[in-house]
């Protein structure tokens, strides 16, 4: 699940959703409202590595701009 801190879902809701669901993964990614508009190339590579299985741990200066 991809969320920003400014989206009308809360954290709180987001957390409670993703621990129902068997290995679903949150990110909540700072002063995103419109995530897909504003960062698609972040919300592809979070999706990716996803599917891909991997731990997210980017290097969030690739994603700056």
């Amino acid at each position: 699940m991809l969320q920003g801190d400014r989206g009308e879902v809360t954290v709180e809701h987001s957390l409670a959703v993703v621990a129902a669901l068997p290995e679903a993964r949150l990110a909540v990614l700072p002063g995103m409202h419109t995530l897909l508009l504003e960062r698609p190339e972040l919300v592809n590579w979070l999706i990716l590595s996803f599917l891909r299985g991997a731990d997210p741990a980017p290097d969030w200066n690739a994603f700056t701009g």
